[in-house]
């Protein structure tokens, strides 16, 4: 298995190479033994705080963790832990109908998250959805694990913050997940449009190169690994993914009133 240094390094190569991006930061990753943010590079601190979804047995999505008043949440995409809600792919009609069993599931999920100083497995902690919308496309996972063995090492997860600023275009990014439950993918980019309308949504597209099956990871600002969005799609035809702005997550949740319930980040 590649340790984070050889993986990231190789995926944003590969990313810079097609994009243009530069990459000569990425290879000053480095090992942390003390894992807070401040002590993380841009690159440690996303793979830290990226979780991979195990929902019904599967693991078949990725998610951003952030904290707040001392709880551990996870955010992904929507149509993760619910099979009966079309991907952005599929209103394209880029990708074919889902034929997965149309069920909602018992509304609990479980959340691996890895050590960023050798990508094995650090954790698989048991959550709760506390809030989905399936017409913006976005689901929050609250960490309920009582586990002794499970919160010791979940004070390791750095929880990002969370950036509802609408970005420029032009705005260096990474994009981050794990395809199809493979191991975990950072690839670079840049804000390609900050408003591009599909279906009536709002959506950040980027040419940040998405995989299939990396729905419900981040995008983040390179400058701070600030999460910008949540990835919900990448369009291999016009290298373009395109991912809910974590603004209108936030609308979202103010117009349902449930901010005291689920808080976000800062």
């Amino acid at each position: 298995m590649l340790k984070p240094s050889s993986l990231v390094a190789a995926a944003v190569l590969s990313a810079g190479l097609i994009l243009g991006v530069s990459t000569a930061s990425v290879f000053n990753y480095r090992h942390s033994e003390s894992i807070t943010q401040n002590t993380l590079t841009i690159e440690e601190t996303i793979l830290n705080s990226t979780g991979l979804i195990n929902y019904n047995g599967r693991e078949l999505g990725s998610g951003v963790a952030y904290r707040k008043g001392g709880k551990l949440y996870v955010m992904s995409a929507a149509h993760v832990v619910d099979d009966k809600i079309p991907t952005i792919g599929q209103i394209l009609g880029t990708e074919p109908p889902s034929d997965a069993p149309q069920t909602w599931g018992k509304g609990v999920a479980s959340v691996v998250f890895f050590d960023s100083s050798t990508s094995e497995r650090r954790v698989e902690a048991q959550g709760t959805i506390v809030a989905v919308d399936e017409l913006v496309d976005y689901c929050i996972i609250q960490i309920t694990d009582t586990d002794p063995k499970v919160l010791e090492s979940l004070k390791k997860v750095v929880g990002v913050s969370l950036n509802y600023d609408l970005q420029v275009v032009g705005t260096k990014v990474y994009a981050s997940g794990f395809p199809a439950g493979d191991e975990f993918t950072l690839t670079a980019g840049i804000i390609s449009h900050n408003k591009r309308m599909v279906d009536s949504k709002q959506y950040i597209a980027t040419d940040a190169n998405i995989t299939h099956g990396s729905s419900g990871g981040g995008l983040y600002l390179q400058k701070d690994a600030s999460c910008v969005g949540i990835v919900v799609m990448g369009n291999m035809r016009n290298r373009q993914g395109y991912c809910v702005p974590m603004w209108v997550i936030k609308k979202s949740l103010e117009e349902k009133c449930l901010l005291e319930l689920i808080p976000l980040s800062a």
